[in-house]
């Protein structure tokens, strides 16, 4: 029998550019695994996109070692410089990550009681979730704490011990560093395996491309909940009640004209054929129209693949706010840059609460376009996103 679809959790959002917004949802995923660009061919942004490249390491090591490189790491250079570590989903339900300075532990029920380190009880804070316990330990202090810092270290050497005897053995991690040549130890050029990550490009010919405006997301209507009052119709009611449905019908319409734009930056993404403007599928097999309305062009994908820093990451989407054409051309609308950043969901970050699991949910979908009136005070252009979550993950509430 097949098991239950997860509940998964989403939210929309909008406005226009620049955005805190958008900081802020890059800012929650500290760690990406993904990242896609979708726009109609233009040379000026496939060369831009194209020399945007990045690298991180791989290493491994007991956990005693790892904790203590990194803390004289981050003690000997700004801790806002860039540090970003996370160990693989091997070990789940035990994951452990740093960035921000400090060191996030997630511990098993088993692990938490033998370690005997402070943490959270995560169902505490999540109805229903598995025990787990987040442990958040600062890595930026030199002085103080001196007798907490020898007994987390003492703490990790005797799970150190326990793993090698339960065969467990060492962590497998990958990093991310400003510099890469003052690692020690696991994190030093000489231990760890270095990755570029590059680009991967495809252009898509022939697609239907929605010709993309992002008005407004219309205010759903309110009903009061106050005590009910008999009394005969007025014209002023009538037209209030009319309204209020007006205002639902526009709400349910831009719900499905944003949904409809998220779904084809998906099938593009895919490199779904149902794209294509000579599809000709058999109905009863499969059904898909692009939005409308559309014009037929070609389109690029470019993927980047690894451990990406958020740095990274900011960088590609400061890249298609940068170039993103200033006006959008009256007659054929408005030409998108969309992005989807996949975060990921094994490595433990200290607030807002959320539970490390290989099989969770964490994407958020970015669709950009050009500000649609020279008269507009906000030229900068306007964007939608689509952030989707799996459960045990409270950023939502």
């Amino acid at each position: 029998m097949a098991s239950k679809m997860e509940k998964r959790l989403t939210m929309v959002s909008g406005g226009h550019l620049p955005s805190n917004k958008l900081l802020e949802a890059l800012s929650s995923r500290p760690f990406v695994h993904q990242v896609d660009v979708v726009f109609p061919f233009n040379p000026k942004l496939q060369t831009a996109f194209s020399e945007l490249e990045t690298e991180f390491h791989t290493s491994f090591g007991p956990i005693s070692e790892i904790y203590e490189a990194l803390r004289a790491y981050i003690q000997e250079s700004d801790p806002a410089s860039g540090v970003y570590v996370a160990s693989t989903g091997k070990f789940l339900p035990d994951a452990w990550s740093c960035a921000g300075g400090s060191f996030n532990l997630s511990a098993g029920k088993e692990t938490y009681e033998a370690l005997g380190l402070p943490g959270t009880k995560i169902s505490s804070k999540m109805s229903g979730a598995p025990e787990q316990h987040p442990i958040s330990i600062p890595l930026t202090r030199r002085s103080d704490y001196v007798r907490n810092h020898d007994f987390i270290l003492n703490t990790f050497a005797r799970w150190d011990r326990s793993r090698e005897s339960s065969g467990e053995g060492q962590w497998e991690f990958a990093f991310h560093i400003s510099k890469p040549d003052s690692g020690a130890g696991p994190l030093s050029c000489s231990r760890a395996q270095c990755h570029q990550v590059k680009p991967a490009i495809r252009r898509l010919a022939n697609v239907r491309i929605p010709l993309a405006t992002l008005s407004p997301r219309p205010q759903p209507h309110s009903v009061s909940t106050g005590p009910s009052v008999c009394h005969a119709p007025t014209r002023s009611n009538d037209v209030s009640k009319e309204a209020g449905l007006e205002d639902d019908d526009a709400l349910q319409d831009w719900n499905e004209e944003i949904s409809s734009l998220f779904e084809w930056v998906g099938m593009v993404s895919i490199g779904a054929q149902r794209l294509q403007a000579n599809d000709r599928v058999d109905p009863y097999v499969a059904v898909y129209s692009a939005p409308a309305p559309s014009t037929v062009g070609d389109v690029v994908h470019v993927r980047w693949c690894g451990f990406l820093n958020p740095r990274f990451v900011q960088k590609i989407l400061d890249t298609a706010t940068t170039l993103l054409p200033e006006r959008a051309p009256t007659a054929s609308g408005s030409p998108l840059i969309a992005l989807t950043i996949h975060g990921s969901t094994e490595a433990p970050v200290p607030m807002p609460y959320r539970l490390p699991r290989s099989d969770g949910e964490d994407t958020a979908s970015i669709i950009l376009v050009p500000g649609s009136s020279p008269n507009e005070d906000n030229t900068g252009g306007q964007w939608a996103m689509l952030e989707t979550i799996g459960k045990w993950d409270s950023r939502f509430g």
